[in-house]
């Protein structure tokens, strides 16, 4: 289903600039038991609510499976000024929840219990879960930009070719076996099935570029793949699509670039093009799966743009992080 918002940029902004801070007065948990960690840090994560004072809307979580409804039918109920949705959860689940969250306008905060966590990774919400619940409480309240394809929308980087090929090499069994590594496993096992293919890529309705290709990145967020870089200045909040296409290549290549490609300096590589934009359109040689924050949401053609402000949400507080273009002052 194609998810139907319509946000100016100076909505967007004035979200941004109201950003505030304040603790937290009540929550509505929503968990994902089928997360990495999701069964396992429930019930402490009720215990930290508690112990830190702040009411669990409904007495009990809400099970990721049992949304919208459920989720819709409670979040009416909470004050955006002073409440709270946490979800326990990695990118996808964040991914299923999101034209949700936009609706309900309340502020997301996350207690990274997924393999990747790289929405958490760019707010610098730390991995362990009390910490987390302490960020969700007392964190700064601030304004991303959401990316949107052929109407589905995705927080972090959108890829095709390699992508969604190690999206189909990822098993629970391995994610919970290898944790963040099995993306490098799945990486390898991806690069065997892969098939060159070739796209065109225009940005803002320019001129086309016509390439050969292996994998196509497409990010609104910073970090992919549990902690690459989409590009090495790219953030959540800079109000643009930062794209890269990779040329079809031999592994030792592949693994020689690894650092590089890591660190999202892609600019320094031949096999390399870039192009950034606030609207971005790939059109392939055949039809290809896009996967999204770990989820394969559309397929080829694809119409990319940016919802800036789109989506409130809970940051750690730091004097600067890399994913963030706004700074994040310390109290």
């Amino acid at each position: 289903m194609e998810t139907e918002l319509h946000m100016s940029d100076e909505t967007g902004r004035d979200a941004a600039d109201n950003a505030v801070s304040g603790s937290m007065q009540r929550c509505l948990l929503v968990v994902n038991p089928r997360s990495r960690n999701g069964r396992d840090e429930t019930g402490a994560l009720v215990d930290a609510l508690h112990d830190s004072g702040v009411p669990l809307f409904g007495d009990a979580p809400i099970l990721a499976d049992a949304l919208p409804d459920t989720l819709r039918e409670q979040a009416a109920m909470l004050d955006p000024t002073t409440d709270r949705i946490l979800v326990a959860g990695g990118d996808g689940t964040i991914n299923r929840l999101l034209p949700f969250l936009v609706e309900a306008t309340l502020p997301l905060a996350i207690v990274p219990t997924g393999t990747a966590n790289d929405l958490a990774r760019t707010l610098g919400i730390p991995d362990d879960p009390g910490q987390a619940v302490q960020v969700a409480i007392n964190g700064r309240v601030m304004s991303i930009d959401l990316g949107r394809v052929n109407g589905m929308l995705f927080a972090n980087v959108a890829s095709i070719g390699l992508g969604p090929k190690v999206t189909e090499h990822l098993s629970a069994q391995l994610k919970a076996r290898a944790g963040v590594f099995a993306y490098l496993r799945a990486l390898f096992s991806a690069y065997r099935d892969i098939r060159p293919f070739r796209c065109r890529i225009a940005a803002d309705e320019g001129p086309q570029r016509r390439l050969h290709s292996i994998h196509v990145a497409i990010g609104n967020g910073r970090y992919y793949g549990g902690g690459a870089t989409v590009f090495d200045d790219a953030a959540i909040d800079d109000r643009r699509l930062d794209l890269y296409s990779l040329a079809p290549l031999p592994l030792w290549r592949l693994l020689l670039h690894g650092p590089w490609l890591a660190r999202g300096r892609h600019r320094e590589l031949s096999e390399v093009y870039t192009v950034q934009g606030a609207t971005l359109s790939v059109r392939t040689s055949r039809r290809l799966p896009i996967s999204a924050d770990g989820e394969i949401i559309a397929r080829t053609p694809a119409h990319f743009d940016l919802l800036p402000g789109a989506l409130q949400v809970v940051a750690a507080h730091q004097p600067t992080m890399p994913g963030l273009r706004q700074d994040v002052e310390n109290d």
